[in-house]
């Protein structure tokens, strides 16, 4: 993605464009990405868990079934 924009960059200011070096800008880039992919996963996974397990008729709070004491 970074060869992608730098590229785009290079070519909108017909070579002229001062980037900086592309170390810099991928290891900024990952360690954004990562950060964001953390968060998501933190706030989907509950979600997507909760789900799942009321389809397959789990008692998500715990305790003992509904049907059954």
């Amino acid at each position: 993605m970074i060869i992608i924009v730098r590229r785009m960059v290079m070519k909108m200011s017909h070579g002229h464009a001062v980037l900086p070096p592309f170390a810099t800008m991928f290891i900024k880039s990952f360690i954004l990405s990562l950060v964001v992919a953390y968060i998501i996963i933190l706030i989907v996974t509950p979600i997507f868990l909760k789900l799942s397990l009321k389809l397959a008729g789990v008692n998500p709070a715990g305790g003992p079934p509904a049907d059954r004491k």
